[in-house]
């Protein structure tokens, strides 16, 4: 059974901010190419949620996994991943 993916408005903001940011500073090539990689690896996460860690933090089941010089936050079950939060470094 395949997971359904879901984005808490945070994660949503955060994806857009990063978007924003990179797009000044570098451009729409290298912005798109670093927005496919968080994707790649949110990807990753609803084939295989244990890829990443315990993140170690008072919500039970919340998981973390890098993607380029962000985080990706993340909390599933098997049938959904949640995508909580994605901070920079």
């Amino acid at each position: 059974m395949k997971r359904t993916l879901r984005y808490h408005s945070r994660a949503q903001r955060d994806f857009v901010s990063t978007a924003s940011r990179s797009m000044e500073q570098w451009g729409a090539e290298q912005t798109r190419r670093y927005l496919d990689v968080i994707e790649a690896q949110i990807q990753r996460i609803v084939e295989n949620p244990m890829l990443g860690a315990d993140a170690e933090l008072p919500r039970l089941g919340l998981r973390k996994i890098v993607a380029g010089r962000h985080t990706i936050f993340y909390i599933a079950d098997e049938r959904e991943v949640q995508i909580v939060r994605i901070l920079g470094q």
